[in-house]
């Protein structure tokens, strides 16, 4: 994890305007609250963002401002891989991704359904790496548009990749967190 600081990374909101139009200036003053309050980064175009009502257009401009405004000494992920098909997701993802940005985070809720086994998740999560090979990576277990907590299987075989640098666990459950952190 040498390229993510330590520190406190909040969520951040999308503002927007009376007409549901982003708030660029919102978003500015934003940077400017994160960066007064000393945060180490922001997770952006994540649920907290608004992501799954957010154009991919829209995504590309928010990531694109959130960069080229960024506070000095601060740092940025993004997720926003929303489609429902792999093929959407690497579309997303492709058109998201962007210089400036440390991480792109995925939601593995959207690689599989609730019915499908671990393998299936596993299989196109690992097209997706593939598909973007030098990309640090970190996991959202997102509970929206529903929660897929991570089983030991598919964490395990996300370390085994060597790829994420980092998980944002949503399981709510210290027994299954020290069991996955060991």
């Amino acid at each position: 994890m040498d390229n993510i600081k330590n520190g406190v990374w909040p969520t951040m909101i999308t503002p927007f305007t009376d007409d549901d139009k982003v708030d660029y200036r919102g978003m500015e003053k934003l940077l400017a609250y994160y960066h007064e309050k000393g945060v180490a980064g922001l997770f952006a175009v994540c649920q907290s963002s608004e992501m799954f009502y957010l154009s991919r257009e829209e995504k590309k401009e928010i990531i694109r401002f959130i960069t080229g405004n960024m506070p000095s000494g601060m740092q940025v992920i993004v997720s926003g891989h929303t489609g429902d098909s792999l093929e959407e997701q690497l579309r997303d993802a492709n058109e998201i991704m962007c210089d400036g940005v440390q991480a792109y985070v995925i939601l593995p809720n959207r690689f599989a359904n609730e019915q499908e086994e671990d393998e299936i998740l596993i299989d196109r999560m690992g097209r997706f790496l593939d598909a973007f090979p030098t990309v640090p990576l970190g996991l959202y277990e997102c509970p929206y548009p529903y929660k897929r907590v991570l089983s030991p299987k598919v964490l395990s075989w996300c370390i085994s990749t060597g790829r994420f640098q980092f998980i944002k666990d949503t399981c709510c459950d210290l027994e299954q967190i020290k069991e996955k952190l060991d």
